[in-house]
C-alpha cells in the first residue's frame, strides 16, 4: 500500500498551499504532464491522483471525490497530527 503524503483535511481545505502551488503553476502555462510530474514527486500518489489534483484546481472535480479516489486506491493518508 503506497502513501499519499498529504491529509483529508489538506485535501478538503480550499485555501491551502498545495492547490495555490498547482494554481501557481497552471498560471504559469506550465504543461499539464510536467504539473503531474511535481504533483506526483511531491505528494506521492499516481498519475490518476495527480490528474484529480489538477482537476480540482480548475473546478472539474470535487475536492471529496479526490479523497475518494485517494481511498479507492489503497493509499493511505498521512496523519494530521504532528
Amino acid at each position: 500500500m503506497s502513501k499519499f503524503m498529504l491529509s483529508r483535511d489538506t485535501l478538503l481545505d480550499p485555501d491551502c498551499a498545495e492547490y495555490f502551488w498547482i494554481n501557481w503553476m497552471i498560471g504559469e502555462r506550465m504543461s499539464d504532464s510536467e504539473i503531474e510530474k511535481y504533483i506526483i514527486k511531491s505528494f506521492g500518489g499516481d498519475h490518476d491522483i495527480a490528474v484529480a489534483m489538477l482537476n480540482v484546481c480548475r473546478g472539474t472535480t470535487t475536492r471529496s471525490n479526490l479523497c475518494k479516489l485517494v481511498e479507492q486506491k489503497n493509499m493511505r493518508f498521512v496523519n494530521n497530527s504532528f
